[in-house]
């Protein structure tokens, strides 16, 4: 989360690759494979015009730098009026669109006829196209871009008329329909391991092994967390421990830092002691 912006992705999409990056406060975008998806906010009426070409040519140099091949879909919010003259810009514009053509609007067709890009939300008839609406004033200044050829693939473009982010702005979505890769199974890699800690048992004779052993899973460690090792020894000195860090806890003091400091060492040599000598019993047991 940045400036109030952040991205919320599907539990399924986490096992894609992605990427987010963040190239300056009015531009973040979201690569998922072969597809970028870009938030692009440009300065309000009132900056100064610099920082709006700021912005622009920096959204050009992103989609340049994208490969010609790969989707690129950009939401926007353009306070302009693409306008519903289709003509010469029928590539782009489809038309379908509320109000006549302002300043900002030309800047909007310019830049989608340079890249190439089609304005999704005036491909189709859309009967809730008004993205602002305050009073007597309402406007369509938010739009949904995509490259020309990638067209067809952004379905479903509407306006919620129920839900402003903020007020009186109103939230624009729409359909993003492309084939995923499918997913290959994935195999657990861990290896399988005898359970040693058995041979502890008394029904376990010199010929102990695999059959009779068993193995783990192989879905990571058993829920003893593999203390079959641990002894009265071990038992007591993380008792010491345990103690030790509620008193330094409690008073703060050096004093009993130090004591707790002292009792983790010990706490450590003890567990590391005995399950080496489980491990020396284990294997004398196999040899006998």
């Amino acid at each position: 989360m940045r400036n109030g912006v952040g991205i919320f992705l599907h539990k399924e999409l986490k096992e894609e690759e992605y990427s987010v990056n963040r190239r300056n406060d009015r531009i973040m975008s979201l690569g998922v494979g072969e597809t970028t998806i870009l938030s692009v906010y440009p300065p309000q009426a009132e900056c100064k015009e610099e920082e709006e070409e700021n912005v622009w040519r920096e959204l050009d140099s992103v989609l340049m730098e994208t490969p010609n091949d790969e989707r690129v879909i950009v939401g926007e919010h353009f306070n302009g009026h693409a306008g519903k003259k289709k003509s010469e810009v029928g590539r782009i514009n489809g038309g379908w669109n509320y109000g006549n053509r302002n300043r900002k609007g030309n800047q909007i067709i310019y830049f989608a006829i340079a890249l190439d890009v089609a304005i999704a939300n005036t491909a189709e008839d859309i009967t809730t196209a008004l993205t602002f609406k305050n009073g007597k004033n309402k406007s369509q200044i938010d739009y949904i871009m995509c490259r020309r050829k990638h067209l067809r693939e952004v379905r479903n473009v509407k306006v919620i008329n129920g839900d402003s982010v903020v007020a009186p702005y109103r939230l624009v979505v729409a359909d993003l329909n492309i084939l995923l890769r499918k997913r290959s199974e994935r195999t657990n890699q861990r290896e399988q391991r005898i359970k040693w800690w058995k041979l502890k048992e008394d029904e376990l004779s010199r010929n102990a092994d695999k059959e009779i052993l068993g193995v783990t899973s192989a879905k990571g460690p058993p829920e003893d967390k593999e203390t079959w090792w641990w002894n009265e020894d071990v038992n007591n000195s993380f008792k010491a421990k345990k103690e030790a860090k509620k008193k330094w806890d409690l008073s703060g003091s050096q004093e009993a830092k130090n004591v707790y400091l002292l009792a983790k060492k010990q706490a450590k040599r003890s567990a590391a002691k005995a399950k080496a000598e489980a491990i020396n019993k284990a294997y004398e047991v196999t040899k006998t």
